[in-house]
């Protein structure tokens, strides 16, 4: 799980000063419910569960891979992607990118949401928190309409503490 340890960007959205953006991973970003998982808790390994918070998932070996192939350089490129706006209360966002896994043309779309916060402790630091990572597969259209928004105006918006419309 090395590639998902937390990181951070140094970054000046607009403000005439940098900001640090301190990103960290959900276990959402690859494991899944046990509900989805089809196997009774008690017969799932050990070492297979996660616990964050009062949720136990399970290791999902797709979301796994996505994540070791995309998640982190998905992130780092967020400065040059396109994000929506996912849900306005509480405000998360979202982006989108085709993988190929070579099973199907057109290849299904990875969707990544992360919601971004002041820090409470540091004065020019934000967090952003990858809430989830999966496959959409089919492919909810609804997630390409929310609003488009850059990197910048969303961290300097934060940093501001102004709310975005959807």
């Amino acid at each position: 799980m090395s590639h998902l340890e937390p990181f951070a960007l140094q970054i000046d959205p607009g403000l005439g000063f940098e900001v640090t953006v301190v990103v960290y991973f959900s276990s959402h970003c690859f494991t899944r419910s046990v509900a989805w998982d089809g196997r009774h808790l008690n017969s799932i390994p050990v070492e297979e569960l996660f616990r964050e918070e009062q949720d136990v998932r399970v290791l999902c070996e797709r979301r796994y891979s996505l994540s070791l192939n995309h998640l982190p350089r998905l992130i780092k490129e967020l400065p040059r992607r396109v994000i929506r706006i996912a849900r306005e209360s509480p405000q998360n966002f979202v982006t989108i990118e085709r993988v190929d896994l070579g099973e199907r043309v057109p290849p299904p779309h990875y969707v990544v949401f992360f919601e971004l916060s002041r820090d409470t402790k540091r004065k020019r630091r934000l967090v952003l928190k990858v809430q989830s990572a999966y496959l959409k597969d089919p492919f909810d259209p609804a997630l390409s309409k929310g609003r488009k928004v850059s990197f910048a105006k969303l961290l300097k918006a934060t940093f501001l503490r102004h709310r975005l419309r959807a």
